[in-house]
């Protein structure tokens, strides 16, 4: 009688991936062999001749193929940016002009070519005001949207501007749809300053199909809230810093526990402000808002503290606590934190070696656990949002992810 020995390889797939199985291959691999089963296998179930199946598969993926071509990815979008030059008056003298007290975030932007701080209110309500003057643009935010999506009233037929709510926390996130004359809606964030996506009308069908296969992500993950600060406390003039820095693309403001300050009322960890700076070819810089002083790794700082805090709130609602504003944490006297949760690296990586990601991030800090199964985060300091969680070195990706990633890196 014979007898089959069933083979000890640990390598599983070998006759469909390759000789190293499902896991020795690549997502090009992988990619190429689904695509190869499913143009001979799927059409021949459904015609007599397979040669017609194979055809009529070949079609519909040319088709799609050039429906996603049509609509760019965010990463290949350049951001518009304004000239820190051009800002003449300091945002401390903005803010006293306008009778501004508390603010949530300040950015530079650039509005029918004229510099503006762009200022989140403590209604989360985005207000601009310009950099040499100091006067309010009515109905800012609308203006900037047409500016982002590149379009401008001609001949008296203004183009239609909605706003889209995405509900982020108890915040919203700042999503303006524009439509031009030729029916394309084009999504523009100015939140982050940018354009997310422009799509024809006979391809919002098949974004409603990415969307659901989870090609797109159009609802925010978790993110952290920027939290309402005075103008006082921002002792160090942005004059200052834009006389420090010429090279300066744009700045920001964040909150975290990085020095001893000691504990407020609460017991809680009393935050330092600081200005997050980007600028071309290199990492942003952290600068103190109220000594003026440069924090060294101050983008992996804050990555750290983003992903404690939103790893916290996640395990709190888990449990079904309620939302803490910090994680519990001590500190060495040089002021770096030391996390209680144990971490084991922390990276800052650029866009080719980053995971799928949301629209117009380019450089993101990930923070692996020493847990069991190596719990790892990837935020985005730029948004205080975090963009994925991943278990071990490798990311695990479902069949929708590995077969429609390689159009929208």
């Amino acid at each position: 009688m014979k007898v089959t020995i069933p083979s000890q390889e640990p390598y599983v797939g070998r006759k469909f991936f390759g000789e190293r199985g499902r896991q020795g291959a690549t997502r090009l691999t992988i990619f190429l062999r689904l695509n190869s089963y499913l143009c001979k296998m799927v059409p021949s179930r459904l015609f007599s001749q397979p040669s017609w199946g194979r055809l009529w598969w070949a079609g519909v993926l040319v088709l799609w193929l050039a429906g996603c071509r049509e609509a760019p990815h965010p990463r290949r979008l350049a951001e518009i940016r304004a000239d820190p030059a051009a800002f003449t008056l300091s945002l401390q003298q903005v803010a006293a002009q306008n009778d501004l007290s508390f603010v949530r975030n300040v950015r530079l932007v650039a509005v029918d070519g004229e510099p503006y701080y762009q200022v989140k209110d403590a209604r989360h309500r985005f207000r601009y005001f310009h950099g040499q003057t100091g006067e309010a643009l009515q109905d800012g935010d609308r203006h900037y949207a047409l500016h982002l999506a590149g379009l401008v009233p001609e001949n008296q037929v203004t183009p239609e501007v909605v706003p889209v709510a995405q509900a982020e926390g108890s915040a919203v996130r700042s999503v303006w749809r524009v439509t031009d004359q030729d029916g394309c809606a084009i999504y523009v964030s100015t939140e982050q300053g940018r354009r997310l996506y422009r799509i024809r009308p006979w391809q919002q069908k098949i974004q409603r199909l990415e969307t659901w296969l989870g090609g797109i992500q159009t609802t925010a993950p978790p993110a952290v809230e920027t939290s309402l600060f005075s103008i006082s406390d921002l002792r160090w003039p942005t004059d200052r810093l834009l006389a420090r820095y010429p090279d300066l693309q744009n700045l920001s403001l964040v909150k975290m526990p990085y020095e001893d300050k000691g504990l407020d009322p609460d017991g809680k960890p009393i935050p330092t402000l600081f200005y997050r700076l980007t600028f071309p070819g290199r990492s942003p810089g952290y600068v103190n808002a109220e000594t003026g002083a440069a924090l060294p790794e101050g983008e992996q700082i804050y990555g750290r503290y983003l992903a404690n805090l939103i790893r916290s709130r996640q395990e709190q609602a888990r449990n079904g606590g309620v939302f803490s504003t910090c994680n519990r944490r001590t500190y060495v006297p040089d002021g770096r934190e030391v996390v209680e949760a144990g971490i084991l690296e922390t990276l800052v990586l650029s866009e080719p070696a980053l995971p799928a990601t949301l629209p117009g991030e380019k450089e993101l800090v990930k923070v692996v656990y020493n847990t069991s199964d190596l719990l790892t985060y990837y935020v985005d300091p730029a948004t205080g949002r975090l963009v994925t969680t991943t278990h071990g070195r490798k990311r695990h990706r479902d069949f929708f992810s590995t077969l429609f990633s390689p159009f929208f890196r």
